[in-house]
This record gives structure tokens, sequence and C-alpha cells, in this order.
């Protein structure tokens, strides 16, 4: 199975598409429709003029376009049509254009209309001197003047004039939904920049009158003072992950009716489960989602475990009780799982400070119900000095809605070889599958290799190192994937007594040739990639029938993409962060 792997896109301008809808205006939709004929140049450049402005008012700005481009073309010094050419152009989102235009005329000569315009395009021109004294042209009582106030605070705020820029924020009281909330997040950081520009100020003042006072004293001068430097927090919190717990080890040996002492096993128990779940993944700092996953779980395993032939000698003294055997681990149960959540479209603007607004948010909500069924029948064959060879099939499949059709699931061939002795065990293992999706016709062909090396280092504490190699084969050549990972990872675990454990896990994978299709553009794009996780897991059995456990789980990719001038495309929809808290509790029922 795929792992989500999650993902800080910087921006040096800010693109304000959404004003356009903010304020109401008209727009041309889709391309733009061909002129039938074009615009008559009979009477002189008013009449011309005139006809621009009907098709202007008129919304019909591309045929205004052309009626202005005649002007230009034949009277290039008359000054009013620049003005009306710069507008159209900004009507039509073709702002460096407009900015052509714009960039020619006095904002002062500009009527409020036009002013917030010429705001709005000499901000993306990253021109924000101009831009802000545009956008102080919007009187209030304007219907635009709450819009300038906002895009006239964050002009300010990147021309370091905090005092302005709090001003205009305080002033923008009337917004869409998604710049209100971004609004109150740029109050803030211009608050807390006008603070530390005080205290800075403050500092250099007394600084300054501890110099003056010295020298008026004629003393030796005094020493500077320690400064004790401001360090940012932690962004994230790094951790590492949870091995399987006790209740996905082999049952116990007593519960079987003889001695078997291998690695495979068969567990017989009845459990009820329920996990909540709380997932991040970012891309490149552009985009979230966060989704809350709430999970209501039954699960019923059983199945046959037969001896063959008798047990074997380890080659350390007499028979020690190790069986060759023969199971079928059957399994089926349920599930009830509910997400909420929210995807939100960021910006970060990268300057002396980094500023993140929120764009856009769509609401995520789903329930899901479905069956599970599985069956994993095995061999495992006891050799001498404590060898043992295995070989079995595992298979699980899942039915949404409890259908029989539109079921998806895996099906994998197992073969290997694993020794026990004493405080070390090992094991060499090879698997080649498939992932099949009956409902969208798709086949994920998989074969991987793995190398497990595990010591008990004292009574309480496990060490385990654990090498991965997988190859994968995607019938559907437009699903998303890897074409080869190989992953090092470790895992350390400690029992505290009491039925209290934890363990920590820490791994790197590295994903070769990922593609990912249905990228804007650009169709399909391929990277590679370098995966970091870590796990933090503890678990707790304040008795024998039921198990809690808290387990967070971090993520973070560095992607190579293979085509740099799709490097911008690719990591606005490539996660590259993952972060996945749960907690679940388990009533067991063993037999």
């Amino acid at each position: 199975m795929k792992r989500l792997l999650g993902l800080t896109i910087v921006m040096t301008a800010i693109s304000l598409p959404w004003t356009s809808s903010a304020v109401g205006k008209s727009k041309t939709s889709g391309n733009p429709k061909p002129m039938q004929t074009r615009p008559s140049s009979v009477g002189g450049v008013t009449a011309m003029y005139a006809r621009g402005l009907q098709l202007f008012e008129a919304g019909k700005f591309q045929d205004a376009l052309l009626a202005f481009d005649q002007i230009l073309k034949r009277y290039p010094a008359y000054e009013p049509n620049k003005k009306m050419l710069a507008r159209t152009l900004y009507k039509l989102d073709r702002y460096p254009e407009a900015w052509t235009f714009f960039s020619k005329i006095n904002p002062a000569t500009l009527d409020p209309d036009a002013a917030y315009e010429f705001g709005v395009v000499s901000f993306n021109a990253r021109q924000f001197d101009a831009s802000l004294a545009a956008m102080r042209r919007v009187p209030d009582g304007h219907g635009l003047h709450d819009l300038a106030c906002y895009y006239g605070g964050l002009a300010a705020l990147k021309l370091k004039r905090y005092e302005e820029s709090e001003g205009m924020f305080e002033q923008a009281q009337v917004l869409p939904d998604r710049l209100a909330r971004s609004r109150g997040l740029y109050l803030k950081h211009v608050q807390q920049l006008r603070l530390l520009q005080e205290q800075t100020e403050l500092t250099r003042e007394r600084e300054a009158e501890k110099v003056r006072i010295t020298r008026t004293a004629g003393g030796p001068g005094l020493a500077g003072g320690e400064k004790t430097p401001i360090v940012a927090g932690p962004a994230g919190v790094g951790a590492a992950g949870v091995a399987a717990g006790p209740a996905n080890q082999p049952p116990a040996a007593a519960n079987a009716p003889y001695e078997h002492k291998g690695f495979m096993g068969i567990n017989r128990i009845m459990s009820f489960k329920g996990e909540q779940r709380t997932q991040l993944s970012d891309k490149h700092g552009f985009s979230d989602s966060t989704t809350d996953v709430t999970i209501g779980a039954f699960k019923f395993q059983q199945g046959p475990l037969l001896p063959i032939g008798t047990s074997v000698d380890s080659g350390k003294g007499p028979a020690s009780g190790r069986r060759s055997a023969f199971g079928l681990q059957i399994l089926f149960g349920g599930e009830d799982r509910g997400i909420t959540g929210k995807e939100q479209r960021m910006v970060v603007i990268e300057d002396d400070q980094d500023i993140v607004r929120q764009q856009q948010t769509d609401t995520i909500k789903s329930h899901k119900q479905f069956a599970y069924v599985g069956a994993d029948p095995w061999l495992e064959f006891a050799l001498a000095d404590d060898l043992w060879l295995q070989t079995g099939i595992n298979s699980y499949f899942e039915y949404p809605d409890f259908k029989r059709l539109g079921r998806s699931g895996t099906v994998k061939g197992m073969a290997g070889i694993g020794a026990k002795r004493g405080k070390t065990t090992w094991q060499l293992t090879g698997t080649a599958g498939a992932f099949l999706d009956s409902e969208n016709k798709t086949t994920t062909e998989t074969k991987d290799g793995t190398a497990r090396l595990s010591q008990d280092l004292n009574e309480k504490t496990t060490i385990e190192v654990e090498a991965v190699i997988k190859d994968f084969r995607y019938k559907d050549q437009s699903l998303d994937g890897p074409d080869q990972s190989i992953s090092l990872g470790t895992t350390l675990s400690y029992s505290f007594g009491s039925g209290i454990t934890t363990s920590l896990f820490g791994a790197y994978e590295k994903q070769k040739n990922a593609f990912f299709y249905g990228m804007p553009t650009y169709e399909q794009l391929s990277a590679d990639g370098d995966v970091m996780t870590g796990e933090i897991a503890i678990t707790a059995k304040p008795a024998s029938w039921i198990t809690l456990g808290l387990v967070q789980t971090i993520s973070k990719t560095t992607w190579s993409v293979h085509r740099e001038e799709a490097k911008e495309t690719f990591e606005k929809n490539v996660p590259d962060y993952l972060s996945l808290f749960r907690g679940f509790a388990s009533i067991n029922f063993p037999f």
C-alpha cells in the first residue's frame, strides 16, 4: 500500500483574482468572443472614444479593448485613452499589460474606481508606494473603501510602515469571509511588528542616553549589556513511531496445544475498537488539508493451527518442542468511518517576515461503512539450529457499504527464512502480489524484499532494524506512485511494567521516479523523494481485556522534480509534510 507523504511554497508576488468577484464587477469567462466587425473610426477620436466607453460600460471588455487599441494606433497622444486601456486590461485580468499604461498615469488624477484598480495592478507589479497612494484615494463611504483599506494595509506592511498598515487594516471592516479571516491574522502580525519596532527604538534611545550621561560625567564609559536573542519556537514537533504492539504479536505458546516457537501464529480474538484521528497534510506552505476521522470497528480472528511431523532437535540438547506447522488465519469485521475537515489555500510572501494569508476554504465531509474479510494460509518448517522456513499467502478485501461489488484489496505470496538464537532474531522475507480495485478496474503489482534484525537489550528494552526494497508496476498508467522505494527504519521499545509500553520509530525512505497525474498545465510530472518519518507511541493494558494507546506520526519529504520549469506547479499540488495523531481504545475478548 502506498503511504501518504507529507510537504513551504514561497510566492514573491500576490495575485488578486478574487477582487473582481468581491466587488461585483462583471467579467468575460472562457475564451474571448471574436469580433464580428471592427470598431468604426468615423467621426474622429471623440466618437471612437465614446464608442469604447459604451462597450466598457456594457461589460464587453474584449470589444472595448479593440476600440481603445485603434485609438492608440491613430491618436497615441490622447491621454484619456491610456487610462481606459489600463482599466480594460485590468478587467481582463491582464495585470502586467495594465501596469504598462497605469504607470504613465498620476494616481491623483483618478476617480475612486480607477484608483482602486490602479492600486491592485501596482501591488502585483510590486510598486507598493504607488499602490498605497492609490488605495488612499478611495474615500470612506465608497463601495470599494473596505477592500482598498485591506490591500492598502498589505502595501504599507510591505513598506514596513507598520503604523499606517495597522490603521488601514482597522478600517477594513466589511470584507468577504475569506478576506475577513486573513485580515485578523495580518492585523495581529502588524501589531506584533509595531511592538518589536517600538522596543528596538526604546533600547536604542536608552543606550544613547547611557553614552551621553557617561560622557558628561567623564567616566570610563559603560559596557554594553548582554543581549538575549529572541529565538522563534519550533514550527512542528519531531517524533518517532511505533512498532507493532503486543496485540499484533502471535499468541503465546500456551494458547496452542503444543509448543510451536516459530515466527508465525494464529490470533484467536474478538475485539471492538474506537479510534479518533487528526491528520494534517501540507504542500510547501501553499495549501493544507486537515481531517478528523472517527472510527468504530469490530474484528473477529480465528483459525486452525495444526502440527506437522515431530519435534525438531535444535542441536543444543534434547528435542526442544519446536515443530513445523500449518495455519489458516481467518479475519472478518466491519468499520464505520466518519470524516470531517477542510482544505485551505495559503499564500506565503517571502520578505523580511513571512506573511500567511488564507485564500479559500473547502469543507470535507463523508461517512463510510464497509465490511472486510481476509484469509492467510501459511506453512512454517522447523529446521535444525533454530532455523525456520516460511511460506504463505496474505489476502484482504474491503466491501464498501457491505456490498459484494466495488471491492478492493490485496493478495500477496510470501516466502522467507528466519532464526531465533538467544536474544537475537533475524528474518529475510520476499513477497509478490497485487492491489486490486474492481470498481475502478485498476491493478498495482508489487514485489518487495525485507531484512529484519531484532535484539533484546535487557528484560525491558528491545531494538529492531528493518530494511525494505519495493518495486511497483501499474497496469493503469494514470495511477500515482513511485516505481521503486528503498527504506531503512529502527524501532526502540521499552516496557515500564504494569502493562505500559512505549516505542520510538525513525525511518528514511528513498522513492524513485514517483509519477503524479492530473497536474495543471503539465498533466503529469515525476520526481524523486527523500522521506523522513518519525513516530512515538504509548500503549497501556490496565486489564487483559482492554488496550489503550496514543500515536503521533510525522513525515517530511524532500522532492527533486525531474522538470525544473514545472517545480512551482508540482509544489502547489503534491504534499511534502504529514502529521497524524491518533488515539484508540480496544476491548478484547481472547479465546
